[in-house]
């Protein structure tokens, strides 16, 4: 086999190990976390495997060699080893949060109207003109329901303008006239069905399917009455630890470690029922160096990078 078919192979296997197989651990690395009973406070778990090579990587280091759990407040980066401040654990993930369905509406879309017409909403069917819809086709046309803010969204290509799109706000209700604007967030053009879109209205965030990565499942946004307001950044990874507190309508993510220092992003998705100290997008950092502190001094506090 010659060189250039070699390097071919090694790139396209290099390629599919980093598109969705993890790396194996090395160092100290975070496995995970959870939340505590008070907001911004988490407890992180960390595992010690065998120490990286140069490149970053060792393949031989699955095996765990140790572990401990470290407390982490949030506001004020002060870890300490073996958490005894905060107690019990609060769900963290967004299977514990309720889900608005979707299953029971339909929406269609007459030629060569421009209007869109929905059922689902009791006996009579909805009826919207939606500013610059050019196409038809029942798959062209996003939309979701949200019942705190009452209205359906629908979003949808721009009228001859390639991978541009728009997105309409139209409460549930006769004669009702809908916000539309332009969409300023990155919207995946390959988003070509409504099917197995999750709405969060608790925390005001819906999670569009990603159908064209087997990695990312979903692509995350938060929304208010009239638009979609940001794209959430911490939930769309793979491979990293994310949690959601609905409490407080924020973010978390774990990720680093080995010959790096390990990470906590903190992100605000909406306001929550409950205050936090602050509501702006946070970073701590745990240096390798206080990763092994951890390891070697139990039941110690070290106040770690912001």
């Amino acid at each position: 086999m010659n060189y250039r078919a070699l390097l071919a192979i090694s790139v396209a296997l290099l390629a599919q190990v980093r598109a969705c197989d993890p790396m194996p651990p090395c160092g100290i690395v975070a496995k995970g976390f959870e939340l505590t009973d008070t907001p911004g406070i988490l407890n992180i778990f960390l595992g010690e495997h065998e120490k990286c090579g140069d490149n970053g990587y060792n393949f031989d280091a699955w095996e765990e060699l140790g572990s401990t759990e470290v407390e982490l407040d949030m506001e004020t980066g002060v870890a300490i080893q073996s958490p005894t401040n905060a107690s019990g654990v609060f769900p963290d993930g967004l299977d514990a949060v309720f889900t608005t369905d979707q299953s029971r509406y339909n929406v269609s879309s007459p030629i060569p109207s421009g209007t869109v017409v929905v059922k689902g909403f009791g006996p009579d069917s909805l009826i919207y003109e939606i500013p610059g819809l050019a196409y038809s086709n029942q798959e062209d046309i996003i939309f979701f329901y949200s019942e705190s803010e009452q209205s359906i969204f629908f979003i949808y290509p721009k009228e001859e303008q390639i991978n541009s799109f728009s997105i309409s706000s139209c409460a549930i209700e006769k004669n009702s006239s809908c916000v539309s604007s332009d969409m300023t967030l990155y919207w995946p053009f390959f988003a070509n069905s409504s099917r197995g879109i999750k709405v969060y209205d608790q925390i005001g965030l819906v999670g569009i399917p990603n159908t064209q990565s087997s990695c990312e499942e979903y692509l995350y946004y938060s929304f208010n009455k009239t638009s979609l307001v940001k794209s959430i950044k911490t939930l769309n990874k793979i491979f990293t630890p994310v949690g959601v507190d609905s409490r407080t309508g924020i973010v978390y993510s774990v990720e680093g470690g080995g010959n790096k220092a390990i990470k906590i992003t903190s992100e605000k998705i909406t306001d929550g029922d409950v205050p936090i100290r602050t509501a702006r997008t946070e970073r701590v950092k745990i240096s390798r160096q206080s990763m092994r502190f951890f390891f070697k001094e139990p039941h110690k506090s070290l106040r770690v990078k912001r």
